[in-house]
């Protein structure tokens, strides 16, 4: 059990849908929702054009929003909550469920309630996206306080609790007892190409990864793979020694093995590192980790661009000429 005091207005975001009738049109739920977050009726008139403008429903306002998109929702609960001009606003990753578009509108008004000493309140695990929005940073773990600090800091105090683990799924496939494994995963380091360590990528940066490894038993026929796992849980790309051509000897004592990637073309977001061995025919599993995460960087490229980008060769033909220009993208 827990008591808060609340003085002055709090606006949140943090599920799809919360404080919503999905009977209710959209018109009626702006004032149902206004009325929840302690707006009156007379302010809700005032602010209502300029909440459906922001929401940019205006064609769908009267329509229940049982039928709305889960973009939509968000769309109109965050323009609800941040017309309210609350003096906090605390917001969670349910952002990332509208277009990309939206998502940088709702950033640039979430900074610009911060410059008029409104306090945004932003839960993510994103940290990039922490690292850009935020000048303060909490650590929980377990529902404690374990860090309060600057981002750069605290970025490190959370990718320090997220050490090597076994993937759950394995122990069906190789044994309940870790301890029995015939290699087991004991680091995994995330670097740059020179060998210093980081955990935020630029696009097109490439990555060294350092697998430190106990061997239990002999393995003569080790895969090892290197696999990114992206936050929505796609997996993205893999590295392993099979298919890159690299033979590993006969594998009977403790090693550590490195794996430079080619410059990476993925788009912004968080990544997990998945570290499998496999044998070199992919069937036989001798050990699965999850690791550490990264994030990569870049001003425009995001989920809503697919997995990755590479640029691609385009050709213009002008109809009836055997005349052609061609060109390349940017990257």
């Amino acid at each position: 059990m827990g008591r808060a005091e609340i003085y002055g207005r709090v606006g949140s975001l943090l599920e799809v849908g919360t404080g919503f009738h999905p009977e209710l049109t959209g018109r009626e739920n702006i004032y149902l929702n206004g009325a929840i977050i302690g707006m009156p009726k007379q302010e809700i008139n005032r602010l209502f054009d300029a909440i459906v403008d922001f929401a940019e429903i205006s064609k769908f306002v009267d329509m229940p929003v049982k039928r709305y998109s889960s973009g939509m929702y968000v769309r109109l609960a965050f323009a609800v909550s941040a017309h309210l001009r609350p003096e906090i606003l605390m917001i969670d990753e349910v952002l990332s469920v509208g277009d990309l578009q939206f998502q940088r509108k709702c950033m640039r008004y979430a900074e610009t309630l911060r410059k008029s000493n409104s306090t945004i309140l932003f839960v993510s695990h994103n940290m990039f996206a922490v690292k850009t929005m935020c000048n303060r940073v909490l650590v929980l773990s377990g529902g404690r306080i374990i860090f309060d600090g600057e981002p750069a800091d605290a970025i490190k105090v959370y990718e320090g609790e997220t050490a090597v683990s076994e993937l759950s799924w394995a122990r069906d496939a190789i044994g309940g007892d870790p301890s029995e494994w015939a290699i087991y995963i004991t680091n995994i380091e995330i670097m740059d190409e020179s060998g210093q360590q980081k955990n935020l990528f630029n696009h097109g940066e490439r990555m060294r990864v350092r697998l430190t490894f106990d061997v239990r038993n002999k393995v003569d026929n080790a895969n090892f793979l290197v696999s990114f796992i992206r936050s929505d849980e796609i997996s993205c790309c893999n590295y392993n020694t099979t298919m890159d051509g690299f033979h590993l000897p006969v594998l009977q004592t403790n090693n550590a093995l490195e794996l430079l990637t080619p410059p990476l073309k993925l788009v912004s977001d968080s990544y997990k590192i998945y570290v499998l061995v496999r044998d070199s025919s992919f069937e036989r599993l001798y050990c699965a980790h999850v690791g550490k995460s990264f994030h990569v960087k870049h001003e425009l490229l995001d989920a809503h661009f697919g997995v990755y980008h590479e640029p691609g060769e385009w050709f213009m033909r002008t109809t009836g000429s055997s005349k052609s220009a061609t060109g390349t993208t940017g990257g």
